[in-house]
């Protein structure tokens, strides 16, 4: 550090931010972008499902599906969330300063076993038809938030045909994988342009094969 040695990645701040899913949803809540809910009280006699997940975690780790409050231990580390059955997607983006560029628009596939919920995959161009509502969203939470640099992964959900994020990654995400396959190398140079030089191609990229996915 003392030889200036500069980090490529988001400011340390975005990061503080958005590692707890806690605060993801106090900050996003606060700037007007739509985001999923946390619920601070739940009743014991509620006819919807929801979700808990650790305020920090990665993946699918330790997210379960539960009918009540009266299921949830350590609540003091979890979050709780209503289990919605609209459209579930991520999109991601590069971004720099107020700059940003729209990559990949994607359908997660979900799978739910002994009430744990797990992404098992991601269609990559699967929500193709939807890269306008992500580019709107993305500028929204780049004009709140220019510490962002580099590629970025944001989860979204439908929720009343409106898109509410519920996570915002500040890394590379498992989307990556396929995104040569889906939308060529062009996209690929996107990515590493900005690295590289720090600058954003802004050159449109096309879809050319809807690709899946398979963590496992």
């Amino acid at each position: 550090m003392n030889k200036k040695f500069n980090l490529l990645n988001s400011n340390y701040n975005v990061h503080k931010l958005f590692s707890s899913k806690k605060k993801t949803y106090e900050i996003l809540s606060k700037k007007k972008i739509p985001v999923v809910k946390i619920e601070r009280k739940v009743a014991n006699n509620s006819n919807f499902y929801f979700v808990t997940k650790p305020v920090y975690g990665a993946g699918s780790e330790n997210v379960n599906l539960i009918k009540s409050k009266l299921n949830i231990k350590n609540d003091k580390h979890l979050i709780i969330q209503k289990y919605y059955t609209g459209i579930k997607g991520s999109f991601t983006m590069i971004c720099k300063e107020k700059s940003t560029e729209v990559l990949s628009c994607s359908e997660q596939i979900i799978d739910i076993k002994n009430k744990r919920i797990f992404q098992k995959g991601v269609v990559i161009g699967g929500l193709e038809k939807y890269r306008e509502d992500f580019r709107q969203l993305s500028k929204k939470i780049i004009s709140r938030f220019p510490g962002f640099f580099g590629f970025i992964g944001v989860d979204v959900i439908k929720i009343e045909n409106v898109w509410h994020i519920l996570e915002i990654n500040t890394r590379f995400t498992s989307s990556l994988l396929g995104i040569e396959r889906a939308y060529g190398y062009e996209a690929v140079k996107k990515i590493t342009n900005l690295y590289l030089n720090k600058k954003i191609d802004t050159k449109k990229i096309e879809l050319k094969k809807i690709t899946k996915v398979f963590f496992n």
